[in-house]
């Protein structure tokens, strides 16, 4: 899916068949079960002159709905992996969700 956006600074364009996929959510099996018609996957979307761009792919498989883009910050991403056990070292909170995580807290606190 491709879209362009408003930034700060200029247009953006968003693809995500080019863009880094960071988290991808579980698709429908090919054994027939429906468990997943609808998910939302994390993208980064790198650009020269300006900051990294954090997004939303929100993808169904029903005919009716429409498949979204949707433009998230770093702190929102981040919060995203970090509640799947992932750490993104190209996010700001990164290693501080890292430390905190090694002591024991879980997803829930916030620091």
């Amino acid at each position: 899916m491709r879209m362009k956006i408003a930034t700060d600074k200029k247009p953006a364009v968003l693809n995500t068949e080019k863009d880094v996929c960071l988290y991808r959510s579980p698709r429908p099996s090919f054994d027939g079960s429906e468990a997943y018609i609808r998910g939302r996957d994390l993208y980064l979307h790198r650009r020269k002159s300006a900051k990294t761009l954090y997004y939303y792919h929100l993808w169904t498989m029903m005919p009716a709905e429409t498949e979204k883009i949707i433009p998230v910050s770093a702190r929102l991403a981040e919060r995203y992996l970090a509640s799947r056990g992932i750490i993104c070292d190209d996010l700001p909170g990164a290693k501080a969700a890292l430390i905190l995580m090694e002591r024991g807290y879980g997803i829930l606190e916030e620091f």
